[in-house]
């Protein structure tokens, strides 16, 4: 057959390949993603703290006095470092700090050297450093003896006493050094920095809820020892998690629904294998009969289609792995690079069953549907037609019509969200604003001075680039960093630390506004004069001068904003319109704004507006950079428009794709329903010619199946929406701002299906209206 009917078997191994090739590239996307968010050796005992709240070290240093219900206490914090290996130019690197402890509960650990010592977290002492093994061979040329070897991190010396072992990953992404976290109570930032996420081991027979008492325990002794800053009731409502299950949460629901329609379309793929199949079965019915009747036995024959359907099934299985490589692969880029989505290797041994059971499923139907059909037909005999009982072939446009109607709910619902995500008013303008991570050495970080004229002059030169209408500086880029959060102590009504309004804190330049697009609202921007070491004026944010001044002008008024100089107040010079920093829903954030150059602040973002394109503008900044002083690491260079899109990465990548997969199923719907309709015209030809010799009128034959094609994908268009509407609560977590229940969800999808039905219906019908009653008696 397959030679005899090339197309036939091209439409049928085509359809194949791409339906397995997308379920397995799906099914290794999931697996690699589950995989990859296997971070620590004992999945079960390791608990997130609080998940979604950040702790300082000096906090861990309290903790780990009396951890009661857990073996280990760790924390750790994802960050850029700047890493210069063997004299090399400084790079960008993505590291973590993290606790000792913790580092040996990850389930990779060094091939080569070893982890950190517990008093390397100590102050004093020989810095050290663990490096990818990506870093490794990349930097280091995967030479054996780097270990023990220095490398710059932040322009401090550090020993390379570990490399990771391949696949190791920090909690959360792919990373290239690991630094300890210190615990030194001199560092003046040892309690003040709330920046780390923390983790704990459960002691044996201890349970997740023996953890989160003990946690809130610990909440109890903070407020006790420190009443003046944590309130009696601080961390009652703390609760501990398995550490795996926050990555897995986010990605859960749109990889799974991926899932789905990939087998929605694996479906209407193989229903439309089987219609192609039965048309063969109609054309061979009478070449077997004959076979049959000179002495072919049935059981050679049936093992004759059986071979023909087993060469088409491995066909299509090599069609299917060479679409699922690169599919897997697209697909793993496609989402933001800090979720961790990775694909598995065609090796792993849970690709290797989903792609064999797939295989094996898929050459049970190619071959029950011609054996079955060539049984049939040889217990009527040579004359008969293969015509299944009832309304059987016209079944599966209900099936594949209810299928299309379910993923074009899914993908109007995402879309509509995507678009209302996009409506979200941002406080800038992102067009034309490019933004590139300068990363100076620790050493000029430690002088304010030098690293403050650094900042100057590089926005200075960024301004004075062609095409660039404005430049300025920000320890944290909207909408791609998380600022820290100060309390904020208005003078007049002061208040403790425990009870006081917190505000994100953003450290930023003169220019930073302008070329971010923010407005002025009142008063003035930071300045010149925000110069000196010590802070001197402050901006607010509309929805904090609500909270703090309602119905007042807040210019003029000051606030104290460090709890340990909670009665140093400095004055607000002006009032700016809220914007985006943290995410694009839930409500406005109250804000507050210092000059950077007063912070001392390392690692920030040059901001430039500019006519150009993104990439042009992006070289040019590192070139200045690298021209101003070569010891300065520029790091990502990206467009704010699309640090904005990435804010709703998840759910624009799962609504794209959906939106392919439902335009893709509502295209093959009709394949399918043309076919239904071209076979079932096919096999009653000599019906209709009969009705038409008898009188019958053209157009009654056409609309007869016109009425037949839609009433059947009316059937499966209800059908699925009823489906639609039980399962759209699984969507829920991917909605924005949409009624899911709303009728543009649902009719939209239900009118797209049925002229899709119309139209495949409409050339079958012509085709039964054009039938030449004398042509059809003489064949008979």
């Amino acid at each position: 057959m397959a030679l005899r009917r090339p197309l036939l078997t091209v439409a049928v191994t085509t359809t194949l390949a791409l339906g397995l090739g997308t379920n397995t590239a799906v099914f290794s996307v999931i697996d690699g993603t589950f995989r990859a968010t296997d971070w620590w050796a004992d999945e079960e005992r390791t608990l997130a703290l609080w998940p979604g709240n950040e702790f300082s070290r000096g906090q861990l240093y309290i903790f780990q006095t009396d951890t009661q219900a857990f073996d280990v206490m760790g924390v750790y914090r994802l960050d850029a470092f700047t890493a210069a290996a063997g004299g090399g130019e400084p790079t960008s690197v993505s590291g973590a700090y993290i606790s000792p402890e913790l580092f040996e509960q990850l389930r990779v650990q060094p091939h080569l050297g070893r982890g950190f010592l517990v008093e390397e977290a100590q102050p004093g002492g020989e810095p050290p450093v663990v490096v990818s093994h990506g870093f490794w061979e990349r930097e280091l040329g995967g030479d054996p003896t780097a270990l023990g070897s220095r490398i710059d991190i932040n322009g401090v010396p550090r020993t390379i006493v570990g490399i990771q072992g391949e696949g190791g990953r920090a909690p959360g992404k792919a990373t290239d050094v690991w630094v300890p976290a210190l615990l030194n109570p001199a560092d003046p930032d040892f309690f003040p920095d709330i920046s780390y996420a923390m983790v704990g081991v459960l002691r044996p027979g201890a349970t997740a809820q023996d953890g989160q008492a003990t946690l809130r325990s610990l909440g109890r002794r903070l407020s006790e020892m420190f009443p003046f800053f944590y309130r009696p009731d601080y961390m009652q409502d703390a609760t501990v998690r398995v550490a795996r299950a926050e990555q897995r949460d986010m990605l859960r629901t749109p990889l799974f629904m991926l899932m789905g329609g990939t087998v929605m379309l694996l479906l209407i793929g193989a229903l439309n294998i089987g219609n192609m199949l039965i048309a063969r079965a109609i054309e061979r019915r009478k070449e077997l009969a004959v076979r049959r009747a000179m002495g072919a036995e049935r059981g050679r024959l049936i093992r004759q289609l059986a071979t023909e359907s087993a060469f088409l099934a491995v066909l299509g299985t090599v069609g299917g792995v060479a679409v699922a490589a690169p599919a897997a692969g697209a697909l793993a880029g496609l989402f933001p690079p800090e979720v961790a989505v990775v694909r598995s290797s065609w090796t792993s041994p849970a690709v290797l069953v989903f792609l064999t059971a797939s295989t094996l499923l898929s050459w049970f139907v190619l071959t029950a549907v011609p054996i079955a059909a060539f049984v049939a037909a040889d217990r009527r005999g040579v004359h008969s037609n293969i015509r299944p009982r009832g309304g059987q072939p016209r079944v599966l446009i209900s099936v594949q019509s209810a299928l299309a109607t379910i993923l074009l709910v899914a993908a109007v619902l995402l879309i509509q969200s995507v678009a209302n995500l996009r409506d979200v008013p941002l406080g800038f303008d992102p067009a034309g604003v490019t933004a590139a991570y300068v990363s100076p050495p620790t050493d000029l970080v430690r002088d304010r001075s030098q690293l403050a004229a650094l900042q100057t002059e590089l926005v200075a030169r960024a301004a004075a680039l062609p095409g660039v209408s404005s430049a300025g500086m920000t320890a944290v880029l909207p909408l791609d960093q998380t600022a820290p959060v100060t309390p904020v102590n208005p003078e007049g009504a002061q208040v403790e630390v425990n009870v006081a309004v917190r505000a994100d804190r953003f450290a930023v330049d003169e220019g930073f506004f302008k070329a971010m697009g923010v407005d002025l609202m009142s008063g003035r921007l930071l300045g010149s004069t925000e110069r000196s070491d010590e802070p001197s004026a402050v901006l607010v944010n509309r929805t904090l001068a609500d909270m703090l001044w309602p119905g007042q002008d807040p210019v003029g008024r000051t606030v104290a904003i460090d709890p340990h100089a909670w009665e140093t107040f400095l004055p607000v010079v002006g009032v700016v319109a809220d914007f985006r920093s943290d995410d694009l829903i839930g409500p406005e954030r109250p804000a507050l704004f210092v000059s950077l150059r007063e912070q001392g602040e390392g690692r920030a973002a040059l901001v430039v507006r500019a006519t150009g394109p993104a990439a042009g503008v992006g070289a040019a900044l590192r070139r200045l950079v690298a021209d101003t002083d070569p010891s300065v690491a520029v790091g990502a260079v990206r467009p704010l428009a699309g640090v904005v899109r990435d804010a709703y990465g998840i759910a624009w990548v799962t609504m794209g794709l959906l939106a392919a997969m439902a335009a893709l199923a509502t295209g093959l719907a009709g394949v399918g329903i043309h076919a239904v309709l071209a076979n079932d015209v096919a096999r009653r030809r000599r019906d209709i010619g009969v009705r038409l010799a008898l009188g019958a009128r053209r157009w009654d034959v056409v609309s007869r199946i016109l009425r037949s094609g839609l009433t059947f994908a009316l059937i499966g268009v209800a059908v699925g929406t009823v489906a639609a509407a039980a399962g759209v609560r699984l969507l829920e977590a991917l909605l924005f701002g949409v009624d899911a229940l709303s009728a543009m969800a649902f009719g939209a999808p239900a009118a797209g299906v049925l002229v899709a039905a119309m139209l495949a219906a409409l050339s079958p019908a012509l085709r039964a209206g054009r039938t030449a009653p004398a042509t059809v008696l003489r064949e008979e």
